[in-house]
């Protein structure tokens, strides 16, 4: 009896290894100079990168600017016009651009529209040949850990449209940035992905794409050893408002949180927040001399509506600060108790 038992688990054993060789086999394939070759396919991801970068890079240009090289890609076309999306340092304040098609062609882009704050120019360029639109995806679906690609140009004509991969570090985090306009400095928080890998300089302007091909960023800066990428949802707003000639621009409120719905349940505890909230933004920074700080927001603030909108995530914020309300009616849970705090922004 038990000769025949381990006679079965044996034959059971032999049988299960012949199935898992089969399918290793059946992955195993030859190039054309007959090297094995074995894929490896983990569920809903493949180590296949080529068919996203086959079907994306001509929709990638290269900017020039007096000898500075920047990224780009293409965000519309429109009868015989062809619009170009870029960072607005990679061609400072000029008018004109030369842009580069992944096919060669050179033509000059005339500057459409740019916006300081986030860092984004759009050109307007003529175009001979039929372009293809870069697709935009939803950044809020990105998790931490996830792959992505971007394609762009390093540093110099010579390395345009080499590829690069990285993984995103953080899906969303707010950054303290500051630049300089009409001899004032500014201090405002942006958005950012954060992504692991080598984007040097060049990159600025170029799409993050996640493994459908879609667009959820593009390449802002480098800080040392760390890349930032603005969202793909609010490089979408900026380039709406640009392309539509809109007269408004990003609304900068003044401080820096966390979506409810982002926090880890130690945070939660930590920060003595209520439980029962699944919706809303913790405020944990002010910055001082902001519109915040004037109409009395304070750390700690857990900020429910903006105008009757309920804070949920990065696209419901985005959506009061890209609009032409300056009215703003903010819903506030501060130490248990409700209050309602209102002002009116410098246009």
């Amino acid at each position: 009896m038990r000769k025949n038992v381990i006679i079965c688990l044996f034959s059971i054993t032999f049988i299960w290894l012949l199935i898992v060789s089969s399918i290793a086999i059946s992955n195993n394939k030859n190039d054309s100079n007959g090297t094995n070759i074995e894929e490896v396919r983990v569920t809903g991801f493949s180590t296949d990168f080529s068919e996203v970068i086959k079907n994306t890079k001509s929709s990638m240009v290269a900017v020039e600017q007096n000898g500075k090289v920047s990224s780009g890609f293409i965000y519309k076309k429109k009868d015989d016009l062809v619009y170009v999306a870029t960072s607005f340092h990679g061609i400072s304040e000029s008018e004109n651009a030369n842009v580069t098609f992944n096919n060669g062609v050179k033509v000059n882009g005339k500057v459409y529209g740019s916006d300081l704050f986030a860092d984004v120019a759009l050109l307007e360029c003529d175009f001979p040949f039929d372009v293809q639109e870069l697709k935009f995806g939803d950044s809020t679906l990105l998790k931490d850990g996830e792959f992505v690609l971007s394609i762009g140009t390093n540093n110099s004509m010579d390395y345009a449209f080499s590829n690069k991969f990285g993984m995103v570090s953080k899906n969303y985090q707010e950054i303290k940035n500051q630049i300089s306009f009409n001899e004032e400095n500014y201090e405002y928080y942006l958005g950012l992905i954060q992504l692991s890998g080598d984007f040097t300089s060049g990159y600025s302007g170029a799409p993050v794409l996640n493994m459908n091909g879609e667009l959820v960023g593009s390449i802002l800066m480098q800080d040392d050893d760390i890349t930032f990428a603005l969202t793909g949802d609010e490089l979408k707003k900026v380039l709406d408002c640009l392309y539509n000639k809109l007269s408004y621009r990003r609304v900068n409120f003044g401080f820096k949180g966390k979506y409810i719905k982002d926090l880890e349940n130690y945070e939660v505890n930590s920060l003595n927040i209520n439980v029962d909230l699944s919706e809303g933004y913790y405020v944990s920074e002010v910055l001082p001399f902001s519109f915040a700080s004037k109409i009395g927001i304070l750390k700690a603030d857990v900020i429910t509506k903006i105008n009757d909108v309920k804070l949920v995530d990065s696209n419901s914020m985005l959506s009061l600060m890209y609009s032409e309300e300056l009215n703003f009616t903010f819903e506030i849970i501060r130490n248990g108790e409700k209050i309602k705090l209102q002002g009116v922004i410098d246009a």
